[in-house]
């Protein structure tokens, strides 16, 4: 049996109600990716699967050499159903489905 970590993301809200910042979104974000680096490393697959248009060459440099990591992100204008309206639990609901078609 193959074991990956699946990680979704959001660091740039674009719902209505975000209780973070981007910043603060992204330190969070970096810091559960350093958690993973110093607890398993290259051990497991990671999937970090992000949905906003955030820059995540930032993250990506910090963490490609001490993950087994790839990175997906699925921007808001890329033509997908994403639906601010719906609040995030319904758009990270899309995460699952679109990656998974």
């Amino acid at each position: 049996m193959k074991l990956a970590i699946l990680l979704t993301a959001t660091v740039k809200v674009q719902v209505i109600s975000g209780n973070f910042s981007v910043k603060e979104r992204a330190v969070m974000y970096s810091s559960a990716l350093r958690y993973y680096a110093n607890k398993i490393g290259k051990k497991y697959p990671i999937v970090f699967l992000e949905n906003s248009d955030y820059d995540l060459s930032e993250l990506k440099k910090e963490f490609n050499d001490k993950l087994d990591i790839e990175w997906i992100q699925l921007r808001p204008n890329e033509k997908l159903p994403f639906n601010p309206q719906k609040g995030k639990s319904f758009n990270e609901y899309l995460i699952e489905f679109i990656s998974n078609n």
